[in-house]
């Protein structure tokens, strides 16, 4: 019982020295992240928007397009 209990406050101090550690890299990418919108303009974000609403577009026209196609060629008159 003993030799499990002591593994459990290990494996506890293990996970507490990990969250840090991610804690410690999380903040130093949330302040490098401050100081990038700082010195940059929003033109990255419009730019993600416009990608992601054409590639929306773009998988639409694809699914009318397969559509049509099997409508065209398997659909018994």
């Amino acid at each position: 019982a003993q030799g499990i209990q002591k593994g459990i406050e290990e494996y506890k101090k293990r996970h507490k020295e990990r969250s840090r550690e991610l804690d410690k890299q999380k903040r130093k990418l949330q302040q490098a992240q401050k100081t990038d919108s700082l010195n940059t303009t929003t033109e990255p974000v419009t730019e993600a928007i416009y990608v992601q609403s054409r590639l929306s577009w773009g998988l639409l026209l694809l699914s009318w397009a397969g559509f049509a196609v099997y409508a065209a060629f398997y659909n018994p008159l």
